[in-house]
């Protein structure tokens, strides 16, 4: 997937905060700059890959019972 990655306009990377293990089953929204959902998925794995327009998003991601967010 690293390899590939370069194709995408979005690519993320899950790990637990303090051990950086990595992360699997985290649920992924991504809000154009209407607030409009553009993307709402589940990453099945560490990494996340998509190919978005161009334009400003919110990136907000789930796991674990805590969610984060970030434009």
């Amino acid at each position: 997937l690293r390899a590939l990655s370069p194709q995408f306009s979005l690519r993320l990377m899950f790990a637990m905060q303090g051990s950086g293990n990595y992360l699997a089953g985290a649920q992924v929204r991504i809000l154009n700059s209407r607030g409009a959902v553009v993307l709402d998925a589940t990453s099945e794995g560490p990494y996340f890959l998509a190919q978005l327009p161009p334009g400003s998003y919110t990136v907000e991601v789930s796991a674990l019972g805590q969610t984060q967010q970030q434009t």
